[in-house]
């Protein structure tokens, strides 16, 4: 497999649906509709359950790679040392406007599941996901190249 440092996904897309690269990982938010019009075939979506938008798309352990599992995800975060008052009241006004059914149903239409943790187990989800590449990259499971 050759790996080809693309800048962005508008920068593969076109490479892919021309037949000059043979796959690539991609977001859902932008793979959907070529994946839906049946110009590219999804082999597997690299999350722990299939995708709500991809229905019909295994997962990668139920095509053959047990154990594999990656997320992008998407968080508010700001300064160090933010009042936790502050916080919170933030979390807060995040949190309301994700549960609000336009939000939801404009997010759904961009293939993005919302998970809301909150403010304490956002910042545990942030360390374990540190910790966790951390341990691929320490123990020589991933090389990061230039």
């Amino acid at each position: 497999m050759l790996h080809v440092p693309y800048k962005s996904t508008a920068q593969a897309m076109p490479d892919l649906l021309a037949g000059r690269i043979q796959f690539m990982f991609d977001f859902p938010t932008t793979a959907v509709e070529p994946i839906k019009a049946g110009k590219l075939h999804a082999l597997a979506v690299t999350s722990a359950k299939r995708a709500a938008s991809l229905p019909d798309v295994p997962t990668m352990a139920e095509a053959g790679v047990p154990g594999y599992e990656f997320v992008t995800w998407i968080g508010i975060l700001g300064p160090a040392g933010l009042p936790p008052a502050v916080a919170e009241k933030l979390g807060a006004a995040f949190a309301a406007a994700l549960s609000s059914a336009e939000v939801r149903t404009r997010l759904g239409q961009q293939s993005v599941e919302i998970t809301p943790l909150g403010t304490q187990k956002f910042g545990e989800f942030i360390r374990a996901d540190i910790e966790r590449w951390r341990l691929l990259l320490r123990g020589g499971h991933l090389a990061m190249l230039n």
